[in-house]
């Protein structure tokens, strides 16, 4: 079974968002292979690629293949937010390591029980600056189902699953507390 975590409290979250809009905005840094990230968290998720120049990341070659199928679930991370109950960034961010490349979309890999968790601007890390993901990413992008297919839904189903009861949970818990907030009032 899924688990879908509980708060963030404890997990190694990584950076939120720093900047202005002037010096322009940075990604949020989450370590690979950690369990929580800007768009999901819980014991089945697994960051991939949330970079940032003031954190090194492993480099070097990886299979043409894998790249030309990256970019393929890059493309289409917009076929994915629906299936994975994904919500949409409101703009672009910056490669903060080149300032050349833009992207606004995230992917979810699935991978039995693991959904790997990655920015759309993961492609252009691989490509651009020779980030090498784990082992793990580049076998499940190798093998799972592209998004905009049966085939993806299926296999996200339970990750979609996990992540409308967190929403449910999010929501009863806005709701408490606003009522607390009112009974103070």
């Amino acid at each position: 079974m899924l688990d879908g975590g509980g708060d963030l409290d404890g997990e190694p979250a990584g950076n939120l968002i720093t900047g202005s809009a002037a010096e322009g905005f940075r990604v949020s840094w989450f370590p690979d292979m950690g369990t929580a990230c800007m768009i999901a968290h819980g014991g089945h998720v697994r960051a991939i690629g949330w970079l940032s120049d003031q954190h090194p990341f492993p480099t070097g070659d990886t299979p043409p293949e894998f790249l030309a199928r990256l970019k393929e679930f890059c493309r289409r991370w917009f076929d994915g937010l629906e299936p994975l109950a994904w919500g949409g960034f409101m703009g672009p961010h910056q490669c903060e390591l080149c300032w050349r490349s833009a992207a606004s979309g995230n992917i979810g890999v699935p991978a039995g029980d693991v959904l790997f968790a990655a920015p759309e601007m993961v492609a252009h890390y691989v490509e651009a600056h020779r980030y090498v993901p784990p082992p793990e990413f580049v076998a499940a992008v190798l093998s799972a189902p592209l998004p905009g297919t049966p085939e993806y839904a299926e296999a996200v189903a339970a990750f979609r699953e996990v992540k409308m009861r967190q929403l449910a949970e999010w929501r009863a818990e806005l709701d408490r507390r606003s009522q607390t907030t009112t009974d103070l009032a």
